[in-house]
């Protein structure tokens, strides 16, 4: 009996061990295969795209072009970017040369470098796509007051003070004739706390096509973008409600105390001022985001017991999910913030 177990076990490492190397050959191939994709793409952008896009993808040098970064968050395939590219260069790409170049504009940051660039809009980029009311929705987060003086063309207006819960949220978007594939740009007056606020709700709740306007009302009239009186109208859509964002289960290790807005006892813990991020077109780069969490403290990966407003919260999940720190927030006997990613 013990020879036959000794047997037993043998064969059960050598099976191991095949399935192990197996494992290995597989996943070396996955990532030659995606080395591959992206340097061909990268060699067909050059190519094709370089020219008019800039090297960033977001290159506004020709009227009317369309910035890329993020653009595969609202172009969900290969083959229906390939269409679009048609319409200006006079060129189909299909099978590898379609997945390579949407690979490759999949990855670029643009010019202020996020992870994640689809979660924040130009006011370039709604100029171009606000007549578009099938595709998109636009929400306006100010007051109803400052919405019915001047708003973008085609916004909605949104009163977030009472869409806070999930049913309303699901009404909300309902009314406002939302589909899974319709992609919804929400603004307030500076590109601050309440477009981030509607923003983590929306996506919370599951509808992850969405983005803020970068600099908000302000930057729009800025740019010199027209603006009108009128209110829309949409047709009540049916909706399906949508699977939330996957929120695994995470060890949390060492919770330090982060506080938002900076309260008066914050000498004991991290501070963290949302305004500290914002420059005079928007959101500053990436690269200087990054620098100011560092110098005071905020970390990726890390937990931290967030003291502040919803509404700072909200603007600190939705500025760790553009830098690509996968932020997990909890609620259950106090509000935790983990920063899983390396952003």
């Amino acid at each position: 009996m013990k020879m036959i177990f000794c047997h037993c076990m043998g064969f059960a490492r050598i099976w191991v061990g095949v399935l192990c190397l197996v494992w290995a050959v597989v996943a070396f191939a996955a990532a030659k295969k995606e080395v591959f994709l992206y340097d061909h793409g990268k060699k067909l952008y050059e190519d094709n795209c370089k020219g008019c896009h800039g090297a960033n993808g977001d290159s506004s040098a020709y009227p009317g072009i369309t910035p890329l970064p993020g653009i595969t968050m609202r172009v969900s395939t290969p083959y229906e970017m390939s269409k679009i590219s048609a319409r200006f260069i006079n060129k189909t790409f299909v099978g590898e040369d379609a997945s390579a170049l949407y690979s490759y504009i999949g990855a670029l940051k643009g010019e202020k470098g996020f992870e994640n660039p689809g979660f924040l809009i130009s006011p370039y980029y709604l100029h171009l796509h606000c007549q578009d009311v099938d595709g998109f929705r636009i929400i306006d987060a100010r007051s109803k007051e400052d919405y019915e003086a001047n708003h973008i063309r085609n916004a909605f207006s949104w009163d977030f003070s009472s869409a806070g819960e999930e049913n309303s949220v699901e009404q909300a978007l309902k009314r406002l004739g939302v589909k899974p594939d319709t992609f919804i740009v929400v603004y307030d007056q500076s590109g601050g706390l309440d477009a981030t606020s509607i923003w983590r709700r929306i996506f919370q709740y599951g509808h992850t096509r969405i983005a803020a306007l970068d600099g908000g009302f302000d930057a729009w009239m800025k740019g010199n973008y027209p603006v009108t009186q009128t209110s829309p109208l949409a047709l009540q859509s049916r909706y399906p409600k949508p699977n939330p964002p996957n929120q695994p289960a995470i060890e949390m290790g060492e919770i330090k105390d982060l506080y938002l807005g900076g309260q008066p006892d914050s000498s004991t813990g991290i501070c963290f001022q949302w305004r500290e991020t914002i420059g005079d077109s928007g959101l500053k780069p990436a690269d200087e985001i990054r620098a100011y969490f560092q110098k005071e403290g905020i970390q990726s990966p890390s937990a931290y017991r967030v003291c502040g407003s919803m509404e700072e919260l909200s603007f600190f999940v939705y500025l760790n999910y553009l830098l690509g720190n996968e932020p997990v927030v909890t609620t259950k006997e106090q509000t935790v913030v983990c920063l899983r990613g390396d952003g």
